[in-house]
């Protein structure tokens, strides 16, 4: 291979909600290492950070990128080593087939987790640091998810942690009128928005967020109340349900110091860095929700979702062996170009191709480079080692007999400047 992806982040699945939280990275984050790997000319880094989870996609230098990591998150290769993880080559690809098709998710089958991998891959673009392999293997793991989603049922049921937040909201409060408060109207925040609107009909919805246009924008389309950011603290105690999604550096957006009031009170904490004090679920009226929890309550169609992972994962198997073979000829994509230089430069040479219309020359070109590029296929798929030193049809021919088609027209007699279909012509 070329040179190998890798995969860096926490083991989300044994990592308290504590740890991961420190060791996210938010928008602050990520620019500074987006930066700092541009600095140290990585090829390409991708940053996915969910609400649970933290994850770094590059094709270059991991251990400069590991280095990269640690310091931003101020913590030691040791700390790395006891909740991270890295992973590279097949490994780190299978990887991200899986976290993309949902089976690696708290939640088998998460159907955010898609879109979420989809944004990552485009800043990572829009950062110039996107190597086109890291693209292509992106694009694939993507195709391999939709597949799963058309093909299975993984993602049937309470698949998102949208969706899970509000069903459990709606069994603890047994309150079809309840107010709500939603704190945060990001990507996450607005479709878990639309759930409580959509499953939640009769509840009244109030949203908060730091950019006001925001909160009045989404407010107009749900028909719901806006709560402005500077009076979230003193109006707290009017909501049955507070479910939070916004992450801040500073610890926390709800502190136990807030007056919660006396009545029973739902708080759902959705985000990461974790925006709610854990102290506050020691408060006898309160009951916090953390993501954990969703994950360990969530039970419908479980069942069904589990039955449909071996066939998920076929499909997952099936794209990452098609993108190996791709991946072959990407290692050999110099000696392809080569070849389309050398039958590019034969063309304006050969009596036969120069004597045939424009069509027909584009043509036959064509065909030559597939069948060049088929025969290629065959011989890695037989040894990946294979390493020709050859950049031409002509040594290719001779090296291997699958290349029968270069009897036909080629660069095959050097020596006499033609090829065998223009000796026929000539003689």
């Amino acid at each position: 291979m070329y040179k190998q992806p890798f995969c860096l982040g926490i083991e989300f699945h044994e990592t308290s909600i504590f740890v991961r939280s420190k060791l996210s990275l938010d928008v602050w984050k990520q620019a500074l290492f987006f930066q700092e790997a541009a600095a140290y000319k990585i090829e390409s880094v991708t940053i996915l950070q969910t609400c649970n989870r933290t994850e770094v996609y590059g094709f270059g230098n991991e251990n400069i990128v590991k280095g990269i990591f640690c310091r931003i998150n101020e913590i030691s290769q040791k700390t790395f080593d006891t909740y991270c993880f890295l992973k590279t080559g097949k490994h780190a690809m299978e990887h991200l087939f899986r976290v993309s098709a949902g089976l690696d998710s708290q939640i088998v089958g998460d159907l955010e987790i898609l879109g979420q991998v989809k944004s990552a891959f485009k800043t990572s673009k829009q950062h110039k640091l996107l190597h086109p392999y890291m693209e292509r293997l992106a694009n694939v793991s993507i195709q391999a998810s939709k597949e799963i989603r058309t093909d299975t049922k993984l993602s049937s049921g309470s698949s998102t942690f949208a969706y899970a937040a509000v069903k459990i909201v709606e069994q603890l409060i047994a309150k079809p009128s309840a107010k709500i408060l939603l704190i945060g109207i990001g990507k996450f925040g607005s479709t878990l928005a639309k759930n409580i609107h959509d499953y939640l009909p009769d509840a009244k919805l109030t949203l908060c967020n730091r950019t006001l246009e925001t909160s009045k924008k989404f407010s107009e389309m749900l028909n719901a109340a806006y709560l402005e950011f500077e009076l979230l603290t003193e109006s707290c105690h009017l909501y049955d349900a507070i479910i939070t999604t916004v992450g801040v550096k500073e610890m926390y957006l709800l502190d136990d110091t807030i007056e919660f009031g006396e009545n029973k009170k739902i708080i759902v904490d959705l985000s990461i860095p974790q925006g709610v004090n854990p102290a506050i679920s020691e408060q006898k009226n309160i009951q916090l929700i953390s993501m954990d929890d969703i994950a360990l309550q969530v039970s419908e169609s479980k069942e069904t979702r589990a039955n449909e992972i071996p066939i998920a994962e076929a499909i997952v198997n099936k794209h990452l062996s098609e993108f190996n073979k791709w991946s072959l000829l990407y290692d050999h994509r110099l000696e392809i170009r080569d070849f389309e230089n050398a039958l590019e430069d034969f063309s304006t040479q050969c009596t036969y191709l120069t004597e045939t219309n424009l069509d027909e020359r584009m043509k036959m070109k064509k065909s030559l480079l597939s069948d060049y590029v088929i025969s290629m296929r065959e011989v890695l798929q037989e040894d990946s080692t294979v390493y020709h030193s050859t950049q031409t049809l002509v040594k290719y021919g001779t090296t291997n007999s699958n290349y029968n088609f270069v009897s036909n027209c080629s660069v095959l007699d050097n020596k006499n400047g033609t090829c065998n279909k223009c000796k026929e012509i000539l003689n």
